[in-house]
């Protein structure tokens, strides 16, 4: 991972002159990284995760009035979905994970990853509908051992 970092440092700073403003310095450097990531994924076995780095920001906690139960539950959901987001495939997880936790809008998602905009939406569509039946499942399996218990 670090020298996946490390390799997308150096093309910044190689290609930083050949910027020419038609996009946010922040796109480009994503479209960057991305292509990057690709290559690097591409001459590694198939199964890297690629998304572990982007899902840090479940760990940390912010300060609030939740009591330590509500906290707890919250966390176990955050680790849940992260666990479930690590489960889609590739291009699904990575425009998910561009789109909600990067905030990267439809046409920033097109530019960094090259594809077409209603292939974005397509992913982002079948990626929200894949985590929803995951989630529905992984609550009828827990429901039923809660079931079990109480008999």
């Amino acid at each position: 991972m670090e020298d996946v970092a490390q390799e997308v440092f150096i093309k910044v700073h190689q290609k930083l002159p050949e910027f020419r403003g038609d996009s946010k310095l922040s796109t480009w450097i994503a479209t960057i990284a991305y292509r990057v990531s690709v290559n690097h994924l591409k001459k590694r076995k198939p199964d890297v995760d690629i998304g572990e780095s982007q899902y840090e920001l479940f760990q940390h906690s912010r300060v609030s009035d939740e009591n330590p139960e509500q906290l707890t539950q919250k966390k176990e959901l955050k680790e849940m979905v992260r666990q479930m987001v690590d489960r889609l495939p590739a291009q699904y997880k990575t425009v998910l994970s561009l789109y909600h936790l990067e905030e990267y809008g439809y046409n920033e998602i097109v530019e960094i990853t090259g594809l077409p905009e209603g292939t974005v939406k397509n992913y982002i569509f079948r990626a929200r509908k894949m985590l929803k039946e995951m989630l529905v499942k992984s609550e009828l399996k827990r429901d039923s051992r809660y079931d079990r218990k109480e008999l």
